[in-house]
Parts: C-alpha cells; sequence; structure tokens
C-alpha cells in the first residue's frame, strides 16, 4: 500500500497535486505556513519539504514591526510523524536595526548558537496545519541633526537645514500645535523672542529621533527722534529691541560702533552739521542679529533764510495794509509796537491789515521762517504816524439870502431807499464818532439842476445824505467834505429822484459837508449849497 501511495505520488508531484492528497493511512504530513512580524527571515533546518518547496522565506522589505507578512505555505510528510524546525534571521539592514525577539505558534523550541528554533510536527500517522510566527524588533531608532542659518536679506527669517538616518521628517516652532512634514532645508519667519525649531524622524516601526536648535528672532525699532528737517544740531534719538540685548549704530555710513544696551536706550548725536543724516541701528545677542538694521533719516537745518523779507505798505489815515514776502521763508511771524507798548511776536499772513489805530508812532516788524523753524533776522520792519487831528476848520459862510417866491420845504419824509455804496477816499479814512450830534434838517442845492436834500443821523455816528427830490430824475449826486469826495451816488428814474447816501465815518472835528447834484452834466454849473457839522 504503501508502494503503491509512492508510486502514485511520483507521478502528480510534476502536475502540483500532491497537495490534494491526504497521507496515507501509514505516513504522517504537517502542513506549515510561516508568518514573519518585522524584518526577518525563516529557513528550515531539518524536514524534507515535499513538492519542490523553498526552505526559506526572507521578508526584508516589511521595516514595520507591527505588521506581520506570510510566507507560502509547505509541508512535509514522513511515516510515522512528520517534524520541522525553523530558524530566524533579523534583516542587515540597516545594520544592527533589527533584532529576533521571539516565536509564537510552536510545538517546541531549542537554542541552537544562541538562536531559538521552533518545532511543529504531526502526530503518528495524521495530518496538521500549523502557522508559527517569527517575531522581528526594530530596535534602530532614527539619528536627527539640524542647524539654523539667518536669512540677511529677510526679517526674522530663518533657514534651517536637518538630516535624519531613517524615517520621515516632521518640524515645528516650539509652541505650535503640532508637527507637520517637512523636507531640509526648510526656511521659516519667525516671530520675535527666543524660539526652538524641533524635528522630528519616525521610521517605519514608528520609532521616534528628534532634534532641536535654540535661535533668537531679533527686531529692532527706533522710536522717536528729530523732524524730517530741523534746526537743531543735536539729535536725540529713541531705541527699543525684542530679543536683543545690545545696539550697534551707524551714522552716515561709518562703521557699526556698540551704542547701548536694551531692550530701550536713546542715543544722543552732537555737533552734528547742516545737511542730510541717516542712523542706522540694529540690535544683537550672542551670534543672533537683526539682518535688517532700523534707519531714521532727517536733514539739519540751523541756518534762518537769508533773502530779506519785502514789505510794501497802504497806510491811510488810523488804518494801514501790508503785504511782504520772502521766497526762502514757509511761514512768517509779526510784531507791532505802538503808543501803548511794544507788542508780541505771534503768527501772520500776508496780507496784514490793521484798523482803528490810535495817533501816534507804530512799527511793524516782520520776520520769515523756514521749515526747519530758524528766524530771519534782522527781518523787516515798517514805521509810520497816524495824525487824523487834521488843520482848523473855516468860518462857516453865511447863508444866502431866500429869492422871491416861496421857498421849497422839505415835505414828508419818504421811506429810505437802498443805499449805494460808499466810495472810499485816498487819504486818512474817518474816525467814528462816539454820538451823532443834532444836524441841520434841510439844505437846498443852487446849481441849474435843483434838487432838495437833507442830513440824517445814523447808528454809530454814521451821516446820511437824503436826496428827497431833484428837478432831473437821472443823474450823479457828489458829497464832499473839505473839498474831497465822500460819498458818489447815482439817481435812476426807477427811484423818482431819490437817493440816501450813507457817508463813512467822520472824524472829530468840524466838517463842510457839499452835496452837489450834477444831473446828466460831467460839472455841476455852479455852486452847491454846503453845510457845516461838528463831530466828536
Amino acid at each position: 500500500m504503501i508502494r503503491l501511495f509512492a508510486a502514485v505520488a511520483a507521478l502528480l508531484a510534476p502536475v502540483g497535486l500532491v497537495a490534494a492528497l491526504p497521507a496515507p493511512a501509514h505516513a504522517g504530513q504537517v502542513g506549515v505556513t510561516v508568518g514573519i512580524e518585522g524584518a526577518g527571515s525563516v529557513r528550515v533546518v531539518e524536514g524534507t519539504l515535499e513538492d519542490l518547496a523553498p526552505s526559506t522565506c526572507s521578508r526584508y522589505d516589511n521595516q514595520d514591526h507591527r505588521v506581520t507578512v506570510w510566507c507560502s505555505r509547505f509541508r512535509n510528510e514522513e511515516p510515522f510523524e512528520a517534524w520541522v524546525w525553523l530558524r530566524p534571521t533579523p534583516s542587515p539592514s540597516p545594520a544592527g536595526q533589527w533584532q529576533f525577539s521571539g516565536w509564537t505558534g510552536c510545538d517546541t523550541t531549542r537554542t541552537t548558537n544562541g538562536v531559538t528554533e521552533c518545532a511543529v510536527h504531526s502526530g503518528a500517522f495524521g495530518s496538521v496545519e500549523k502557522s508559527p510566527v517569527a517575531h522581528f524588533q526594530d530596535v534602530g531608532v532614527p539619528t536627527v541633526t539640524v542647524s539654523a542659518t539667518q536669512v540677511v536679506a529677510d526679517d526674522r527669517t530663518f533657514q534651517f537645514d536637518f538630516t535624519a538616518t531613517d524615517g520621515a521628517t516632521l518640524c515645528r516652532i516650539e509652541g505650535e500645535a503640532s508637527f507637520s512634514p517637512c523636507t531640509s532645508p526648510v526656511r521659516r519667519s519667525v516671530p520675535e523672542g527666543r524660539r526652538v525649531f524641533q524635528v522630528r524622524a519616525v521610521d517605519g516601526s514608528g520609532n521616534a529621533g528628534a532634534a532641536q536648535v535654540d535661535i533668537v528672532s531679533i527686531d529692532t525699532e527706533m522710536t522717536f527722534g528729530p523732524m524730517a528737517v530741523s534746526r537743531d544740531r543735536t539729535a536725540v534719538i529713541g531705541l527699543a529691541t525684542i530679543g536683543g540685548e545690545k545696539f550697534w549704530c551707524s551714522l552716515d555710513g561709518e562703521p557699526f560702533t556698540c551704542c547701548g544696551s536694551g531692550p530701550r536706550r536713546s542715543v544722543v548725536l552732537e555737533y552734528l552739521d547742516d545737511g542730510f543724516h541717516r542712523l542706522r541701528v540694529y540690535a544683537s545677542t550672542g551670534d543672533w542679529v537683526d539682518p535688517i538694521p532700523a534707519e531714521w533719516w532727517w536733514t539739519v537745518d540751523s541756518t534762518g533764510p537769508t533773502t530779506p523779507t519785502v514789505v510794501t505798505s497802504d497806510v491811510r489815515g488810523n488804518s494801514a495794509t501790508f503785504t511782504f514776502t520772502n521766497p526762502e521763508a514757509t511761514s512768517f511771524r509779526c510784531r507791532i509796537d505802538s503808543p501803548a507798548g511794544n507788542g508780541m511776536w505771534g503768527s501772520c499772513s500776508s496780507p496784514v491789515v490793521l484798523g482803528d489805530l490810535e495817533q501816534g508812532v507804530h512799527r511793524l516788524a516782520v520776520q520769515g521762517m523756514d521749515s526747519a523753524g530758524n528766524i530771519e533776522s534782522p527781518g523787516a520792519s515798517y514805521e509810520w504816524t497816524v495824525d487824523t487831528t487834521g488843520e482848523p476848520e473855516p468860518e462857516p459862510e453865511p447863508e444866502p439870502e431866500p429869492g422871491p417866491g416861496p421857498v421849497p420845504g422839505p415835505g414828508p419824509e419818504p421811506e429810505p431807499e437802498p443805499t449805494s455804496a460808499p466810495v472810499p477816499t485816498s487819504g486818512p479814512a474817518p474816525v467814528p464818532s462816539p454820538t451823532a450830534a443834532p444836524l441841520p434838517v434841510v439844505g437846498q442845492v443852487t446849481s441849474s439842476t435843483s434838487a432838495r436834500w437833507k442830513l440824517v443821523p445814523g447808528r454809530r455816528g454814521k451821516v446820511a445824505v437824503r436826496v428827497l427830490a431833484a428837478a432831473v430824475p437821472t443823474g450823479r449826486v457828489v458829497v464832499r467834505d473839505r473839498g474831497k469826495v465822500i460819498a458818489r451816488g447815482r439817481l435812476t428814474a426807477a427811484r423818482s429822484g431819490r437817493l440816501t447816501l450813507v457817508l463813512p465815518r467822520l472824524r472829530p472835528g468840524r466838517h463842510t459837508l457839499v452835496v452837489a447834484y450834477l444831473g446828466s452834466e460831467p460839472v455841476s454849473a455852479s455852486r452847491s449849497q454846503a453845510v457845516r457839522k461838528r463831530t466828536r
């Protein structure tokens, strides 16, 4: 029977049908499927394998010791009991990283030359299936190195270079929520202060190696300093730093020198020449520096305007107007001295208009100032005298005797008509009278173009000439005071020969007011009537 089974097996082995046949009734058979956890191999050291099966199964590519991979099934058949002995071997690469840690699923074990071997077998004249597992442990932890350098062209930026002997790398700045995948080199912008860059390398088995490098991210700031244009030849500039300990300064391109320690201080620059200046400052601590210095630019201008200020004046009585200019000045200041005393300097602009000036000597001083605040010296000034007392008035001329016939009376006074603007006179402006004195009510023009008119007291000492009726309802009306025209007006047909002229304020003293109605003629044909008035 045994010989017959052997003969059949010999015939079927080439076509791979042996596994389907049960063991002969008087033979033992063991089917083996080996599992390998991690990177390693298993070799059959005792037992004859049927079906020309290979005696070694290698799984060096399994770099995760948490994963088990399975080899192809093989079998051994013996006349009584079938035995198979298995020997483990760790992966040789990387060297020293893998170690054998033990078996599971063995019927028995033995130690040969320091290596634990596993045996599986069948019973007497029986057939069994076995699945022993060889466990290999990844004992190598990745070695990680890391270094940091500052990026000169970018503020607070660093480049990190790192290596790892095995596994994937992960990076973060200490304090960030989690690591993220990274490859060397890594360039990062880092917040100011002391920081730690961390790198981890995790191999296929989950073993992690780590390294880190300490860095200092430094920021330099200038907190205050001179204006863009300054007349002061001494400059005080405030410095501040985050992360730094010392300040290094360079003025106008000179080499950097230590100019104090932080985190805050002031630097004083004295005896500066007129012109443009630039201060560059960076902070440092140890080997770490702020690669981009902070800068402050300004111009020293300690010389005032040299072009004289030009002043032009227009003085009339107790008022005056002054205009002035200076191409080097950006602003002006003025001072007015009067009989009451000297004034204070104050900001002013052209033109300066002065009114209601008291009698006596007055002086206006003007100085130009440039953008740095330098003041022109000595500046310009103008001095003049206000004298509005005038000459004594002549005695009033006698009134002409009325001719035969009735003399027209004033008649009822109409409602005031819109006034024409008074015409300014040359020379001193009239000074207002404190109170309006009683005025003559009616006068009469004796020119060939007759008209009736009267003087009307107004507010604040002003006087109005009211033309009540004119022989010709169109033409010009002129009011003179001591020969000077102080008001003009024009009658129109729409006004029915009526007109009201408000005179300028009259200065204290005696006044002779002459009202001439010229009609449509360019010059009056005869004298007009005059009224004399005294103001206080």
